[in-house]
């Protein structure tokens, strides 16, 4: 039986406890736009930047913290480091994952595409918007609710896969090297985390976490699963960080949670320790491309707790290795108006595939949970506007499979839907909560 596509709006996303068939297909509706338009959609969302950040910054609160570091640049990288990622198929003890994470600031290379299409053992849904532009954070709204369709992961793979083919099949009948070589670059190295990925890697940080605070009774951790959301003032609800936070702790027993009570916490004001070895301060994040909002929110949780900067650290699901190697680098400006550049530790589970064709990053990443926009779905916007225009202009059919975007793009983010909750983050709070 194939597996196959069917329109879903019910509320509350539920997955079907029926078999999907050919039956369940309904014809495909072309949306309300001219003959001769194929629109692309540009991103016009408007957020704070980080100069408006610096604008807001206290130099005063961040000197008093930062004495000794404003005379020089913090300097962070491994970049005369070997870097040997474990295969991704290999079976890792907690131990070995602890020590990968501390030392090689990863653990396992990301799997293959072409390896993860094979995997038929992926019955989870995805839920997405049906359309022939970007949409971006905003897939959840009321608004594409009539085309919101659900897919089996493994065929929304294997539709994203065809859809890259098609253009490069395109590419090829028009000569069009670049839009080729594009393509052919992603079907090379796109870096999928699927859900088997987001739980393995989940579960990998929180094996880390643990070894860390049964190796240091004295050690706290302050984790900010929700620093990047709290400075997106332009996003309401649990984004990204929150949800891998919550994905995290769901790997924590109640018993572990009240075992580390009081150290394992998520606010500044919670420290108690007095020695830099006894604290790690984590902002995480699934992953990290332009870097943009994690430099904002780096620099304003620093601005406001400028003692604890030496103790902060990012925490990924996937890297670059590039990433990896340099850190997370962000200026700041001393007392004196000067520049101060600063290379915070970059921790990841996964190493991402190198790409060449990229503008925002180095690696093609992209997930189940949340289609990425730089280097995935803009790109796969633009090249689909770019085959569609060669083929019609060269007198040629368009491949079905280019009537849209492919199923991994304008995801519906599970932590979006209707009642979802962060339910281990409050399983955590309710222990560290004095009765």
């Amino acid at each position: 039986m194939t597996t196959v596509e069917t329109p879903h709006s019910h509320p509350e996303f539920r997955e079907p406890d029926y078999p999907l068939d050919d039956s369940d297909l309904l014809p495909f509706e072309p949306f309300a736009y001219d003959d001769d338009e194929i629109p692309m959609f540009f991103p016009v969302v408007s957020k704070v930047g980080t100069q408006a950040l610096r604008d807001a910054f206290d130099p005063a609160a961040f000197r008093d913290g930062l004495h000794d570091y404003l005379e020089t640049e913090r300097t962070y990288d491994l970049k005369n480091t070997v870097i040997e990622p474990a295969p991704a198929t290999a079976e890792l003890t907690s131990v070995e994952i602890a020590e990968r994470m501390e030392t090689d600031h990863v653990v396992k290379a990301a799997p293959e595409w072409a390896n993860q299409l094979r995997d038929n053992d992926r019955y989870g849904s995805i839920v997405r918007i049906d359309g022939q532009g970007r949409i971006g954070p905003g897939t959840h709204e009321a608004q594409y609710e009539s085309r919101r369709m659900i897919h089996r992961e493994h065929r929304a793979m294997q539709q994203t896969d065809e859809f890259l083919r098609a253009i490069r099949d395109v590419a090829s009948w028009t000569h069009d090297g670049e839009t080729y070589a594009r393509a052919e670059d992603m079907l090379e190295t796109l870096t999928y985390i699927g859900k088997k990925e987001y739980q393995e890697a989940a579960a990998g940080i929180a094996t880390y976490w643990k070894s860390l605070l049964d190796h240091n009774p004295r050690l706290q951790l302050l984790v900010r699963g929700d620093e990047v959301s709290m400075r997106d003032e332009d996003m309401q609800g649990v984004k990204s960080d929150q949800y891998l936070f919550d994905t995290v702790l769901g790997n924590f027993t109640d018993q572990e949670l009240k075992t580390y009570a009081g150290r394992l916490i998520t606010d500044a004001s919670q420290v108690t320790a007095t020695e830099s070895k006894d604290l790690r301060v984590l902002l995480l994040d699934d992953w990290t491309i332009s870097g943009q909002q994690m430099e904002d929110a780096t620099f304003m949780f620093i601005g406001e707790n400028a003692h604890l900067e030496p103790s902060v650290e990012v925490q990924l699901l996937v890297a670059s290795e590039e990433r990896i190697r340099l850190g997370f680098r962000y200026d700041a400006e001393d007392s004196m108006g000067n520049d101060v550049h600063f290379a915070l530790p970059v921790r990841a589970y996964y190493q991402a595939h190198y790409a060449n064709k990229t503008y925002e990053s180095d690696a093609h990443i992209t997930g189940a949970h949340s289609s990425v926009d730089y280097d995935f779905e803009d790109d796969l916007a633009q090249m689909r506007v770019d085959a569609v225009h060669a083929a019609r202009a060269n007198n040629l059919d368009v491949p079905d499979v280019l009537r849209s975007l492919p199923p991994l793009a304008n995801i519906v983010r599970p932590y979006r839907q209707p009642g979802y909750e962060l339910r281990n983050v409050a399983r955590l709070r309710a222990v560290s909560t004095p009765s």
